[in-house]
C-alpha cells in the first residue's frame, strides 16, 4: 500500500467535493473585484493579528474581537463576500472533518 498514492487520492477526492469546488468559486469572484479583495485582504489582517495578540498574551481581547464580529457582520451584507464566507465556512468543516477522521483513527488525541 502506497500511503502517498492514497493522499493524492485522497486530494483529488476533496478537489472534487462540492465544498471545494464552491470555495474556489468564490474565491475566483472575490478576486476579481478588487475592493471585494482588498476588503477581504484587510479583514483577514484583521483576524491575524488578533490571533497572534491572543497566542502572545494568551489573553482574549473581547472588545477587538467584538469589532472583528461587527465588522463581519457588516461584510456579510456583501452578497459575494457572504458567499466567500459560506464556501470557506463549509471548506473548513470538511477538512476539520478530515482531520478528526485522521486522529481518532491513529488515536492522536489531547
Amino acid at each position: 500500500m502506497d500511503i502517498r498514492k492514497k493522499a493524492k487520492d485522497l486530494a483529488l477526492d476533496i478537489s472534487n467535493s462540492k465544498e471545494y469546488k464552491n470555495f474556489v468559486k468564490a474565491k475566483k469572484e472575490i478576486d476579481a473585484n478588487e475592493e471585494n479583495k482588498k476588503i477581504l485582504e484587510d479583514f483577514q489582517k484583521k483576524i491575524l493579528n488578533y490571533q497572534v495578540k491572543l497566542a502572545e498574551t494568551g489573553k482574549e481581547d473581547n472588545e477587538e474581537l467584538e469589532k472583528i464580529q461587527s465588522l463581519q457582520n457588516i461584510l456579510m451584507m456583501n452578497e459575494d463576500l457572504a458567499k466567500y464566507f459560506q464556501a470557506e465556512y463549509s471548506f473548513s468543516i470538511l477538512m476539520r472533518d478530515v482531520n478528526e477522521i485522521l486522529e481518532k483513527t491513529l488515536k492522536i488525541e489531547g
